[in-house]
């Protein structure tokens, strides 16, 4: 097994894109609670279904049936979230 050696580079991006993303996350959870934030709960939710569809269009990976199910229940879930808060 070999080892990965990461630059300081790397780790100092790697720790500042764990804070943007926590920022993101505690912002659109702030957003929940003072707000209409039914449909940025429905784009948020949608955040782990674009690397799956990058792979897809960039990488050729076919998903699996489970990945593809993610996929349809993830934007059906959206889209309930979206139009029930319209």
């Amino acid at each position: 097994m070999t080892e990965t050696q990461y630059s300081k580079f790397d780790i100092v991006e790697g720790i500042f894109c764990s804070f943007v993303s926590m920022g993101g996350t505690v912002s659109l959870t702030k957003a929940l609670n003072c707000g209409k934030g039914g449909p940025i709960q429905a784009i948020d939710s949608l955040k782990s279904l674009i690397p799956l569809l990058l792979n897809v269009l960039f990488r050729g990976l076919v998903p699996s049936v489970l990945q593809f199910t993610g996929v349809v229940l993830g934007i059906a879930g959206a889209l309930v979230i979206a139009l029930n808060k319209t």
